[in-house]
C-alpha cells in the first residue's frame, strides 16, 4: 500500500507485524515491525534492505515475503 507515494509503502503480514519501505535521508530502507495486538509498543523489529535505490530495496521485500509465504505454508 502507498502510504506517502515516493516517501512510505507499507504492507501489512497480519495483525500483528507490517513491512515499511521508507525514504530517509537520500537512501531507501525496509524494514518488518511486529507488535503487540491493539498496541503501539514494538516487540520486534528486522532491517530487510538498505539501498539508495528503490528497486533494490522492492526486490528485497519480494524475497522477504517470499520466504515468509514458504514458511507459513511449512507449518
Amino acid at each position: 500500500m502507498v502510504a506517502i507515494p515516493g516517501e512510505l509503502y507499507t504492507v501489512t503480514l497480519s495483525n500483528v507485524s507490517s513491512i515499511y519501505v521508507e525514504y530517509i535521508e537520500g537512501g531507501w530502507e525496509a524494514w518488518r515491525e511486529t507488535q503487540y495486538p491493539n498496541q503501539r509498543k514494538i516487540i520486534n523489529s528486522k532491517i530487510i534492505a538498505n539501498s539508495n535505490t528503490v528497486d533494490f530495496v522492492f526486490r528485497k521485500v519480494e524475497q522477504y515475503l517470499d520466504y515468509i509465504i514458504k514458511k507459513k505454508g511449512k507449518t
